[in-house]
Order: structure tokens, then C-alpha cells, then sequence
């Protein structure tokens, strides 16, 4: 985990810095502007790490605000435990992203409001057990990032930003065995989790 919080840390540093060797001047963003971008993320969720893809949307009113529209779906591959156990993982969301930009131009803060889902499945080998875990309910996500534009703002751009998505919601877990016993619990969840993102998309 504080190998994974150290990477973010990190890839922000040494991006920022070359941006900064290499950035022109730029006007700032006005209510015009739209902004569509594919997005590739990895995200640690309940000790699992996922790797995603996703949709962004982004429409600016004036030069410090914008609204927008985020989909995504991630993937955790199958992984081995030393108990003999086995599990995977996939989720998937939708949310509505605001965005505070305070110099207008390329930095931005924010918040995004949504519903996100978590489905973990598990095998234990030596008694022929499957296992369920879902997530699911409200999302609310902070987060901050930055824009890189290829020439002056607007076009073509990249942007990279981390999130801490919180999941309030339902807990849900089955388990069956190979006698054909199931057993079915759900409690309220509160959750959180860390994501890092990076996209490419282009501003008309």
C-alpha cells in the first residue's frame, strides 16, 4: 500500500516537472469548451488491484468551473493465496464530476456524485467453496489532477489525476459449497479506495 501511495507521489513529480520545461503560454478556458477523453486507470479497492478503462465528458462554464460525465469499467485478474484460495474482481460506475479550477487554466480540484459497483469472486480449492462479495451504492469522489496541452489550451490535451472514490451503500455476500449449501448476508458499507488515472482527448 505505501508502495502504491509512493508511485502516485512519484508519477505526479516527475510529470509536473516536464510539463513545466516545456509548457507555452496558454489563454484560459471559457464557457465554449468542451473536453472528450478516454481514460486508463489503476485502482486499489478492499485489497485488490484493478486496471480500467473509461469515458470522460467535461463542459466548462467560464474559465473556473466546469460539469461533466465520467463512465468507466475496470478489471482485478485472477490471483493465487497462500490459503488455496482464489479471487477476481470487476466494477463499473457512472458519475457526475464538478470541477474547480483556481488559475483557470490547467489545475483543477473537485468532486464527482454517482453510482458505483464492486463485485470480488473467490474459490477456496481444498473444499469446493465459491465466494461473492458485492459493493454497491452512491460514490462520492474526490479528486485533483492536471491538464497538458500538445499547443495552446484547447485541441488535443493530456490529463492525469488521482481520486479517493467512497462507496456508501450495500454490502452483499454468498457463499455455497460443494454440498450445495448457500448462505446469503448483506450489511450497510461504508468504503474507500485509491485510483490513478491518466487520459487523452481533445477540447472543441
Amino acid at each position: 500500500m505505501n508502495r502504491l501511495i509512493g508511485f502516485f507521489i512519484l508519477f505526479f513529480l516527475i510529470i509536473t516537472f516536464a510539463h513545466g520545461q516545456v509548457e507555452q503560454p496558454a489563454k484560459t478556458a471559457d464557457i465554449k469548451n468542451n473536453w472528450i477523453s478516454g481514460e486508463i486507470f489503476s485502482s486499489y479497492v478492499y485489497s485488490d488491484f484493478f486496471l480500467g478503462a473509461g469515458i470522460k465528458y467535461e463542459r466548462m462554464f467560464g474559465n473556473k468551473i466546469s460539469l461533466g460525465t465520467n463512465f468507466y469499467w475496470g478489471w482485478s485478474p485472477l490471483r493465487h493465496y497462500s490459503d488455496k484460495t482464489e479471487w477476481s474482481g470487476i466494477k463499473f460506475g457512472i458519475d457526475i464530476p464538478f470541477r474547480y479550477y483556481p488559475w483557470g487554466k490547467k489545475f483543477f480540484i473537485g468532486t464527482a456524485l454517482g453510482f458505483g459497483y464492486n463485485k470480488h469472486t473467490g474459490n477456496e480449492v481444498s473444499f469446493y467453496r465459491e465466494y461473492e462479495k458485492v459493493y454497491y451504492g452512491l460514490s462520492i469522489t474526490p479528486e485533483l489532477g492536471w491538464k497538458f496541452y500538445f499547443r495552446n489550451t484547447g485541441g488535443f490535451f493530456l490529463q492525469s489525476g488521482l481520486a479517493v472514490p467512497n462507496l456508501i451503500g450495500k454490502e452483499i455476500r454468498r457463499e455455497k459449497d460443494s454440498s450445495g449449501y448457500s448462505e446469503n448476508n448483506w450489511r450497510g458499507y461504508l468504503g474507500w479506495n485509491l485510483a490513478l488515472n491518466i487520459c487523452i482527448g481533445y477540447a472543441f
